[in-house]
């Protein structure tokens, strides 16, 4: 078994040839790029950004559910729903911050059934008023939908390294 090997180097880019009659039928390239890094810390990036977003979307439904259950215990009527409610967005909120991609699943099914019973009240009520809100919770919903893919498709060293407490030099929303 023979192995010529030849590699020439670039301030951009290295090049690895290797050939071995024996073993491979045609040559192998192996190309490594100072890209990859670039990549990396782009994808920490966008989940690093979309997870502090769905975390202020969080808090706010678990204030608004807040305001809700006191009017509501003020009116004399209290509904246990709140409850169950309060914690799918604080399982949003603790995914987002540990980007944990179960507990940002919970909060997405809890975005799905806001979007749905704000649809069926728009339907009802016919005002554009109630559309309105059902094209926020579903553009909220679209959002935490596309964070959960994010944290599907990155390594998990990327995700440690977020977990770890790294910090963008800037920050950028990434609003699609």
């Amino acid at each position: 078994m023979s192995s010529n090997t030849r590699s020439t180097s670039d301030a951009q880019q290295q090049t690895a040839l290797t050939i071995d009659p024996i073993i491979y039928e045609q040559p192998t390239i192996l190309v490594h790029s100072t890209a990859i890094p670039n990549m990396e810390i782009d994808l920490k990036l966008i989940v690093y950004s979309r997870a502090r977003v769905v975390k202020w979307l969080s808090i706010i439904d678990m204030t608004f559910l807040t305001i809700s259950l006191v009017l509501y215990a003020l009116n004399g009527a209290f509904f246990w729903i709140f409850l169950p409610m309060f914690l799918f967005c604080f399982c949003g909120y603790k995914g987002a911050t540990t980007y944990q991609k179960n507990l940002v699943i919970i909060y997405d099914i809890y975005l799905f059934g806001m979007t749905i019973f704000y649809f069926y009240i728009a339907l009802y009520s016919k005002s554009f008023f109630w559309f309105l809100f059902v094209f926020l919770e579903f553009y909220f919903f679209y959002y935490t939908s596309r964070l959960i893919q994010y944290l599907n498709s990155i390594p998990e060293d990327i995700i440690e390294s977020l977990r770890s407490g790294w910090n963008p030099s800037e920050i950028t929303y990434f609003y699609y």
